[in-house]
């Protein structure tokens, strides 16, 4: 298993180890393995790989529990998964903002008048106010 990281943009394992903050190469996350398989499944969609590969993350590093203590070394699990929760949901927020549209809801005003004029749509049974005076 292999670690690269070359800073190239154009590069679609660098553009997921960037997102994910996996930059620094004496602190390994994820090996190069792991991150094309995910970008084969998501179809080479570096925010979908990140988000998918931040969650394993979170997963991964909430098995550890809280600190551990490695002799002069401390370690704490729960900074870490925090921090990946964190970086998940500002990358989800810009993922979605990206490539959602907002829809409300109802009907614009052509589509109305189409209804209304449609003769073959079948009439709703209730009516405004039917259970009004119901007794329970």
């Amino acid at each position: 298993m292999s670690w690269t990281f070359t800073n190239n943009s154009a590069d679609l394992l660098d553009s997921v180890r960037l997102s994910i903050g996996d930059i620094i190469s004496t602190r390994q996350l994820l090996q190069d393995e792991v991150i094309l398989s995910e970008l084969v499944k998501q179809s080479n969609n570096v925010a979908k790989t990140s988000l998918v590969l931040l969650d394993y993350l979170i997963a991964l590093y909430s098995t550890f529990g809280g600190r551990m203590k490695l002799g002069k070394f401390e370690f704490d699990a729960s900074m870490m998964v925090e921090s990946f929760a964190k970086l998940r949901n500002n990358l989800g927020s810009t993922v979605s903002a990206g490539a959602a549209v907002i829809w409300a809801g109802g009907m614009d005003q052509t589509e109305r008048i189409l209804d209304v004029e449609d003769t073959n749509l079948i009439q709703p049974r209730f009516v405004r106010d039917q259970h009004k005076n119901w007794v329970w």
